[in-house]
C-alpha cells in the first residue's frame, strides 16, 4: 500500500493529531506505511480501520529518571505530577477541576504541573479562582535535571 522508497512511521499520540486527518489515504499512499501511538483508544480505532499500527505502552526510558542523589529534606511533597504542553488537548484544565473536587476529601493533596503553552495564564487564573495555590504548583518549563 505504501509507495515510498524510504519507510516512514507516523506518530498519532492524541486525538488532536488523529482528528486532523479524516482520511488516512494520503498518509498511507505518500507518506507513512506504519503508525505508532501511545493511546489504546486510537490503537483500537486504527486496528478496526485495518491500519498497520503499533501501541507503545511506555515510551519513557525509566532508567533515565532515577535519581543518583537527592536531598529529600528539601523536596516538595507531590502526590500528582503532570508533565506536558499546556494545551486544551492535554487535559491540564480538567486536572485542575478534578483537584478542586479532591481537596474536599484530601485537603493536603498536592499536584505539580510542569510545562508551558497557550493555557499557562488560564491555569494560573483557575488555580487562583479555585483557591488551590497551596495544592497546585505551576512550575513552568523545567529541564530534565529538575524532574
Amino acid at each position: 500500500m505504501c509507495n515510498t522508497a524510504v519507510p516512514v512511521v507516523y506518530s498519532i499520540h492524541d486525538y488532536y493529531t488523529y482528528n486532523r486527518f479524516s482520511n488516512f489515504y494520503f498518509l498511507e499512499r505518500y507518506l507513512a506505511c506504519t503508525f505508532i501511538t501511545t493511546s489504546d483508544d486510537i490503537y483500537q480505532k486504527m486496528m478496526r480501520e485495518q491500519k498497520t499500527i503499533y501501541l507503545l505502552n511506555n515510551t519513557l526510558n525509566l532508567r533515565r529518571w532515577t535519581f543518583k542523589s537527592f536531598d529529600f529534606k528539601h523536596r516538595c511533597l507531590t502526590d500528582l505530577l503532570f508533565v506536558g504542553r499546556l494545551e486544551e488537548s492535554k487535559g491540564a484544565l480538567l486536572l485542575i477541576d478534578m483537584m478542586r473536587i479532591l481537596v474536599k476529601t484530601q485537603p493536603t493533596i498536592h499536584l505539580a504541573i510542569i510545562g508551558t503553552g497557550s493555557l499557562s495564564s488560564t491555569l494560573v487564573k483557575r488555580v487562583q479562582d479555585y483557591q488551590l495555590s497551596s495544592n497546585i504548583s505551576l512550575l513552568g518549563y523545567q529541564n530534565d535535571d529538575c524532574i
